[in-house]
């Protein structure tokens, strides 16, 4: 899909979601900035996890800006700083930008799930548009309220899809979960794990450890002693790296079976050329020709380096989805954004398309089915491989 039709060909949006749509100006945007905070972890051992993030959005911004803007005014996204691991430094930040009346959505709210799900009721207060595109976490609460939006697709809904297929291929008899205990999104996962296993009558046993843990030995060797036939990872990114290089490094080749954290650079990073057959679920394919896509990818190598990994992808594609809600919404308010974000029906994105039907899970047509090649690089299943 060319970028001006996903930015500014707003009219389709508009005529299934029942908008009235204003449309980007032709052109280059001008005028005043819209600044959206980007409120996600920039501080402490994840930093870097912010910085890229910010300048994935901040490349789609560009590109965006070059094709109208937002109402003809160009899009601007800026740090803020919500440390995953430090919830009241988080919630300050959370409270703070809430109370800007010149903030008209939170751009991924806090990132982190628990960060987001604290967010909750303050972003409800506000009435402001929460999109929480990186978390990728169970939600803990029984709905979300109207104002908070995410994107990823979750362990609950992917995971069913992918597990048969991969224990099939491994003839999988008995497994083990391996978690971190004091981090509510993968406990969460890791239930659903367990919820899965018990459904299908597959024995299972559990390890755990603390999030940053250096050391997993322990772990390691009750999973060498106990016979399974694969490991489920529900970790944070670097987590699962440091815990898959050492079962490794213990002659522990079990394929490895994890949610969308996986596919996060840092787990390839941690692993360190360690990785062997492991499996996960994604949002985007880096060699999709479509040319706003490549278009971004090489703007973001152009800048960084390299090619932007998953959750960086996932940030760049965040601000396309921002750009086009807030283009199909009647008028810059929180209220009518937050309107148009609810009723939004197959947004082209870099995996397909997605919808909301009022607010919380994005719906999506297409989730990834991916795996980490005798290269490293993550790929898209072949059907042929199954």
């Amino acid at each position: 899909m060319r970028l001006r039709s996903l930015v500014t060909g707003i009219a389709v949006l508009g005529l299934a979601a029942g908008l009235s749509v204003q449309s980007a100006q032709a052109g280059s945007a001008t005028g005043k900035p819209i600044v959206l905070p980007h409120l996600t972890t920039f501080s402490g051992p994840a930093a870097d996890w912010g910085d890229t993030m910010l300048k994935a959005a901040q490349v789609a911004a560009e590109m965006i800006n070059e094709k109208g803007g937002v109402h003809g005014r160009p899009l601007q996204f800026v740090a803020k700083d919500a440390p995953y691991d430090r919830m009241p430094e988080a919630m300050t930040m959370v409270k703070k930008v809430a109370r800007d009346p010149g903030v008209l959505v939170i751009f991924d709210c806090g990132g982190a799930t628990t960060v987001v799900a604290a967010a909750h009721d303050v972003v409800g207060k506000a009435g402001i548009p929460c999109f929480g595109f990186s978390s990728a976490g169970f939600w803990r609460k029984p709905s979300f309220n109207p104002y908070v939006f995410r994107l990823l697709p979750q362990a609950v809904t992917a995971m069913p899809v992918l597990m048969p297929k991969v224990f099939k291929k491994h003839n999988v008899k008995k497994v083990a979960i391996a978690f971190t205990n004091n981090d509510e999104a993968p406990v969460a996962n890791a239930k659903h794990y367990e919820h899965m296993l018990k459904e299908r009558n597959i024995p299972y046993i559990k390890v755990s450890g603390q999030l940053k843990e250096p050391e997993y030995r322990a772990q390691v060797t009750k999973i060498k002693s106990a016979g399974v036939d694969i490991v489920m990872v529900s970790m944070q990114p670097s987590d699962s790296g440091l815990f898959v290089r050492q079962l490794r490094e213990d002659n522990v080749n079990l394929p490895i079976l994890g949610e969308v954290g996986l596919a996060d650079k840092h787990f390839p990073e941690l692993a360190g050329g360690k990785i062997g057959t492991a499996y996960t679920y994604g949002v985007y394919d880096s060699a999709d020709q479509r040319p706003y896509v490549q278009d971004f990818v090489k703007r973001f190598k152009a800048e960084v380096g390299r090619e932007p990994g998953t959750f960086e992808a996932i940030a760049g594609d965040a601000a396309f989805i921002t750009a086009t809600v807030m283009n199909a919404a009647s008028e810059l308010t929180r209220e009518s954004i937050r309107e148009a974000w609810s009723k939004a029906k197959s947004i082209d994105t870099f995996t397909g398309k997605v919808s909301w039907k009022g607010s919380g899970e994005a719906i999506r047509e297409q989730v990834l089915e991916q795996m980490y090649d005798e290269n490293e690089k993550l790929i898209v299943i072949p059907a042929s491989y199954w």
